[in-house]
């Protein structure tokens, strides 16, 4: 069928944003809805992130994160940004809604490029270039609040680079440099993606609630991008 757009967003069109942050969204590399699909999450390559109101367009938040390859929205207000590599990157950033530009906490994580809450065991999943780790809140209804990791699984191939979880199940999507990996939670053990496992330099997959359909961006040969 034909494939219509529904909706768009442009930094250098929002006035909202600080006028020095606009051009640092000119590669966006992936994008979260969070509150029952009212607003998104945005994040930028270029070195910054955004909590956009999905309705108008509304920049809600906004943080310089060097290098940023993925946000994840955390109780109480916070936000979780994976900051890649770059000079100033390789690391987790923790924020919070009412403080835009304001970091509240930071860790140590090579190449990170996932993050995912996991409501049921109330844990954050992060992925970086060669592991999977998971974290539990710390001190988190304080002004300091921090995670702190609790496990290290290594990845089976190296170059993390997409995390997500799949609708109603224990399994998180998981994809490397050449394959797509599902990560049992409850087993914490990784196998390959029935359909994609043989795919690389897969960049984002999404999978549908209801349906189970998948959608997933996939680079070129002579490329690292899409």
């Amino acid at each position: 069928g034909t494939i219509k757009k529904l909706w768009s967003w442009r930094a250098r069109d929002r006035d909202d944003l600080p006028e020095s942050v606009r051009p640092l969204f000119g590669t966006t590399d992936d994008c979260r809805p969070v509150d029952g699909g009212k607003a998104i999450l945005i994040s930028s390559s270029g070195g910054a992130a955004a909590l956009v109101e999905r309705a108008t367009g509304k920049t809600l938040w906004h943080a310089r994160v060097p290098n940023a390859h993925g946000l994840e929205a955390l109780p109480g207000g916070r936000i979780i940004a994976a900051s890649s590599l770059a000079k100033t990157g390789n690391r987790l950033m923790l924020f919070d809604r009412a403080q835009p530009d304001q970091l509240l906490w930071e860790t140590p994580l090579h190449s990170a490029h996932g993050v995912v809450w996991d409501a049921k065991r109330q844990r954050l999943w992060a992925l970086g270039h060669a592991e999977l780790r998971r974290y539990a809140l710390k001190d988190w209804s304080s002004a300091v609040p921090s995670l702190t990791q609790e496990a290290v699984f290594k990845l089976p191939d190296e170059d993390g680079h997409d995390l997500s979880a799949v609708p109603n199940s224990d399994d998180l999507v998981v994809t490397t440099h050449h394959h797509v990996l599902l990560f049992d939670r409850a087993q914490a053990a990784f196998r390959k993606h029935p359909e994609l496992g043989q795919r690389g330099r897969v960049k984002g997959v999404a999978i549908h609630p209801d349906t189970g359909r998948v959608a997933f961006t996939q680079a070129l040969d002579k490329q690292w991008w899409t």
